[in-house]
């Protein structure tokens, strides 16, 4: 009794949180939403202000009650797979439920975050401008955690994302994840490792022209046929802010296709850009280890053609393609495999000749 509720639904419009129903004969006093707006519009703005205020606390105060996030929930990113319960129950005690308008931006593309945010009711929208201008816009899936690079690495945002419905939340800022990663710091390069291997998933191809241009074959030797084949023998690898994309020992070539990165070699600062390629020289000279460490300024993207896999794509063509490549060697390493890929024999079978059978009726014979 003595108990007000609906009020969120018509100052902020927003979805119905919950149902509610009678369990017995009951007596209500009922507003319309056109009645309840007439009589706002009657209030002074300190007000109304206070009774927006009031009703947005009520409707937080039941969704920390009623709809609170769980471990199980928090697993859907790939940046808490691998956590225990523990771990993300702590986490949870962290997290805070704030309300969104239509229309506003919760992350800005290019600017660095502090947040991390777990819808629960409404949509949002990904914006991402791209370099020549063009705009693309896609609905964030339901039930989708987002924003959880920015807690994890220090880089700008990549897209923008803003309520296309009024959107309640939940959310976790960058220093509270931080004094839960105090507790657990396995839990960070754990998280890390995860993040990237999704991002891995989403960089851009290399093209043809980078590998034929990559010098691992001499000129008029690699085809584009074959170039093809290679990518398909690519790994695609993220580096996120200050990773070393090189160290110890060298067993891959590199095809780098954003970001940037660095390094000194006897006193000369090196530097490597997009569309350059590592590891091409080390390869010829059988270099065991890489001769100098490459730190990524910002977060770079690369395909990484390991050299067992490139051993197997050479050995899968014929000698003088072979012999090609160690042309260009100025040493040979024992390490190598070159053995040639015996390609698997298929037995053609010998086709069947077709019978005619003979018919009882007096239409076309029948082949069986």
């Amino acid at each position: 009794r003595r108990v007000h509720g609906g009020e969120a639904s018509l100052t902020n419009g927003a979805p119905r949180g919950a149902s509610m129903w009678c369990v017995e004969h009951t007596q209500l006093w009922e507003i319309d939403k056109r009645t309840l707006t007439h009589a706002l519009n009657t209030l002074t703005k300190a007000q109304y202000q206070g009774i927006d205020q009031a009703a947005r606390e009520r409707r937080l105060d039941n969704i920390r009650k009623t709809l609170r996030c769980t471990p199980e929930l928090l697993r859907k990113s790939p940046m808490f797979e691998s956590w225990d319960d523990a771990s993300l129950e702590a986490v949870i005690d962290k997290m805070e439920v704030v309300t969104v308008a239509k229309g506003e931006y919760l992350i800005n593309q290019g600017e660095y975050g502090d947040y991390l945010y777990y819808p629960i009711t409404g949509s949002a929208v990904v914006s991402m401008l791209t370099e020549d201008g063009t705009r693309h816009e896609s609905v964030l899936p339901e039930k989708r955690i987002f924003g959880e690079i920015a807690l994890l690495f220090v880089e700008p945002r990549t897209a923008s994302v803003y309520a296309a419905t009024p959107l309640e939340l939940w959310r976790l800022h960058k220093e509270d994840f931080n004094t839960v990663l105090m507790m657990w710091p396995q839990n960070f390069l754990s998280a890390k490792r995860l993040a990237n291997e999704a991002r891995a998933k989403w960089i851009a191809p290399v093209v043809v022209e980078a590998v034929l241009g990559a010098g691992l074959l001499p000129p008029g030797i690699m085809t584009e046929p074959m170039a093809r084949h290679l990518l398909r023998q690519m790994v695609p690898r993220v580096f996120d802010s200050s990773a070393v994309l090189n160290s110890g020992r060298c067993g891959e070539v590199l095809f780098i296709t954003l970001g940037n990165a660095h390094g000194l070699w006897k006193g000369e600062r090196i530097a490597v850009h997009p569309g350059d390629v590592l590891g091409v020289e080390e390869l010829l000279n059988a270099d065991e280890y890489w001769p100098y460490p490459l730190r990524a300024e910002l977060k770079v993207d690369a395909w990484s053609l390991p050299h067992d896999r490139f051993f197997r794509w050479l050995c899968s063509y014929p000698p003088p393609v072979v012999d090609a490549f160690l042309s260009r060697c100025k040493h040979i390493s024992a390490a190598w495999d070159l053995t040639p890929v015996e390609k698997p024999t298929v037995k053609r079978r010998r086709p069947k000749r077709n019978r005619v059978a003979a018919s009882t009726d007096t239409g076309p014979a029948l082949y069986v």
